[in-house]
């Protein structure tokens, strides 16, 4: 179910786990391996996902057996 966001939105319950959660993901999203230039010399790999929400995709190079990302994209999808 999509929710409509002209009704009143929707109450987030933040607990300690959500906490620990958050500064757990924003630690790992400023950590190596972090963005990186382009390499082109390097192969290109596109990961994605979607739903019927929105969508997301991430380009990225394996550099030394390690994924390195290039580029994180997302977009929210509109009804339609």
């Amino acid at each position: 179910m999509i929710n409509d966001t002209k009704k009143a939105p929707l109450t987030v319950i933040w607990t300690q786990e959500c906490e620990d959660v958050f500064v757990r993901l924003k630690f790992l999203m400023s950590s190596a391996p972090i963005l990186s230039a382009p390499n082109f010399d390097v192969p290109f790999m596109v990961q994605v996902d979607a739903s019927d929400r929105g969508l997301g995709a991430v380009l990225f190079q394996i550099v030394k057996g390690e994924e390195h990302p290039v580029c994180y994209l997302s977009r929210k999808l509109l009804p339609g």
